[in-house]
């Protein structure tokens, strides 16, 4: 449809109408064109949702004279675009680790930790772009399949929420074996503890008693803590609990006074 203005007024606006186009795999765009020319005009947005979200300069008009509005991605370009950026940062690495290591850097043994926090890898791949190109259905937003192969290469948030589900840890119930090593942990600090129920934990709570200042007081001078008689009395406990300890070991009775 072609519009011409007899009175001479003008718009821009009555030059533009909206376009729907269509790439290689079936999916729809918008897009305002130019009257005259039949070319895009402004953003062409996706009419549809996909993990690959193809970037507009890769989006070319076919060539074909009688699908005027059909879209061709340019995945050659796409690629080889790809491959010039990790080569380019794989060589910036290199000169980098030569730089600091000199002889000492072995390329075979890949980048060194220091040099890979000065250079981290782009965050781009190939192979979701060829399998776009080989018409991988989740990729192009076909299906909402997930394919595992090519879930790492995206953020969680573009996954299908059932997959990321069955991706999740499972803590709902501790495995047996596990189960028992934690038990197996638990019986034996129990005894090494006195027959108050005090642990080994509990010698260490006695240390920081013995470590509080009696006399220290606070801003309004009122004393921290009960004074040297909380002092004594948590020297006495630890002393029986060691004291209790050692004839534990040797396989005597505790005793309930006994230093």
């Amino acid at each position: 449809m072609s519009y011409v203005d007899t009175r001479g007024n003008w718009s821009q606006a009555m030059q533009r109408r909206g376009q729907r186009f269509t790439d290689q795999h079936g999916r729809k765009y918008f897009a305002p064109i130019e009257i005259k020319t039949g070319e895009p005009c402004g953003l062409i947005g996706a009419e549809y949702t996909a993990p690959l979200t193809v970037p507009l300069n890769y989006l070319k008009r076919s060539k074909d004279a009688n699908r005027p509005y059909d879209l061709v991605i340019d995945y050659p370009k796409w690629q080889a675009d790809i491959r010039a950026e990790l080569k380019e940062w794989e060589t910036a690495w290199r000169k980098a680790a030569v730089r600091r290591y000199g002889d000492e850097f072995d390329p075979k043994k890949g980048m060194p930790a220091d040099i890979a926090e000065l250079f981290p890898r782009p965050p781009i791949h190939e192979e979701p772009v060829i399998a776009a190109k080989q018409g991988n259905k989740w990729v192009l937003g076909l299906s909402s399949k997930v394919d595992p192969r090519l879930a790492k290469f995206f953020a969680p948030e573009v996954t299908d929420p059932d997959y990321r589900e069955k991706q999740e840890p499972d803590f709902r119930d501790m495995p047996d074996e596990l189960d028992s090593d934690v038990r197996a942990i638990v019986a034996d600090t129990n005894a090494a503890a006195d027959d108050e129920g005090q642990t080994v934990a509990g010698e260490a709570a006695f240390d920081l008693e013995d470590e509080i200042d009696a006399d220290a007081v606070g801003g309004k001078r009122v004393p921290v803590g009960a004074g040297a008689g909380k002092r004594s009395l948590g020297a006495e406990r630890k002393a029986l609990y060691r004291a209790n300890k050692k004839k534990a070991a040797a396989g005597a009775k505790p005793s309930d006074d006994e230093e």
